[in-house]
């Protein structure tokens, strides 16, 4: 069965917890795809007030890998979003006021 929608994904490659590399973040997609996954939302983590990756990495990096998956017949057919796995503090709403976030 295909159509699935993976709200939590970190296939971005050398962001937080994620894939490693651009080779790990393309198998993990290939593993999406064999399990149905037709639908993707990168979440890389943000935590206020503490060091995390600017908005123009994780776009960057969001890019690479869809360049990269566009080059797959199969891969391209998943569409992709990017958004943000918050751990919520009092500093997120200054932060999603100022547009830092996903």
């Amino acid at each position: 069965m295909n159509g699935y929608v993976d709200v939590h994904n970190h296939g971005l490659p050398n962001l937080d917890d994620g894939a490693h590399d651009m080779e790990e973040a393309l198998a993990m997609m290939e593993c999406c795809y064999k399990e149905g996954i037709r639908k993707i939302i990168f979440t890389p983590h943000v935590m206020a007030g503490k060091q995390q990756y600017e908005k123009e990495e994780v776009e960057k990096r969001y890019q690479e890998l869809l360049q990269e998956m566009n080059r797959s017949e199969k891969l391209r057919e998943i569409e992709c979003f990017l958004g943000n796995e918050i751990f919520y503090n009092y500093h997120c709403i200054e932060m999603l006021n100022e547009n830092r976030l996903f």
